[in-house]
């Protein structure tokens, strides 16, 4: 191991950036600007160190005044080393390698970065399956939402039929007992309409079509136009209940 190679060690120990060593004066050490007085060193010691590390080819510059340079290579870096001779004086710098510098941290791209729109076009939102309703306790009625609740339309052949059957009826109780069976009929088949609805549940949006009514809308519907009204309710009344959880 030679002799300089103590000498950069103690520059790493110590992090000096810089060492002037001059024949028979003290050695400094250059720290973050300020000096520090190392011991003296004689000019043939330190001829004899320089001349044990000087590459061949600048061997003979030693013995010339003038100035060059050579590097020195260690585990912990590359020193640079200039010599200067002027008569009797030799003067040796050495430079200590630059501090490695940490490489910028790179931003995560994730952090703090606002939220991606995507195309619905091109990505759906992903479908959400609705779980079905629980059944009621006995005895207990619910109206569905009427998203899922809407069921089909009052059939125009049942609500025939039932229209022809009641016509029927209206016709046979006036023949029979009079006209006022008719209105009896009329009056408490109306009634029975709008307290049936009541007690069902029935409102507007349980089922599509002209049967769309509220308890009352059936009422004065039986009221105004019973040989077409009754008849659809009697038809709609299923739909109703299903609708309410009626059994």
């Amino acid at each position: 191991m030679a002799e300089i190679d103590q000498w950069l060690g103690n520059m790493t120990t110590r992090q000096a950036e810089r060492m002037v060593i001059t024949n028979d004066q003290p050695a400094r050490l250059y720290r973050s600007g300020v000096e520090v007085i190392g011991p003296t060193i004689a000019g043939a010691h330190l001829r004899r160190v320089i001349e044990e590390i000087v590459p061949a080819e600048l061997r003979l510059q030693l013995s010339t005044d003038g100035q060059f340079q050579f590097a020195r290579s260690l585990p912990n870096g590359t020193f640079s080393i200039v010599v200067e001779r002027t008569g009797i004086f030799l003067r040796v710098t050495i430079f200590a390698p630059a501090p490695v510098e940490a490489p910028p941290a790179i931003a995560n791209p994730f952090v703090n970065a606002p939220p991606v729109q995507m195309n619905a076009a091109i990505f759906p939102p992903p479908l959400q399956a609705t779980p079905p309703p629980l059944p009621p306790p006995d005895g207990t009625r619910y109206s569905s939402p009427a998203s899922t609740a809407q069921l089909e339309a009052v059939g125009c052949l049942p609500a025939l039929g039932v229209m022809v059957l009641c016509l029927v009826g209206l016709v046979g109780a006036a023949a029979v007992l009079g006209d006022w069976a008719s209105y009896v009929i009329w009056l408490g088949s109306s009634i029975w309409v709008v307290v049936d609805a009541n007690s069902i549940g029935v409102k507007r949006g349980q089922i599509r079509g002209m049967g769309d009514m509220t308890p009352w809308g059936w009422f004065f519907g039986c009221l105004l136009l019973w040989i077409v009204v009754f008849p659809c309710y009697i038809v709609a009344r299923p739909l109703l209940q299903k609708a309410n959880g009626v059994r």
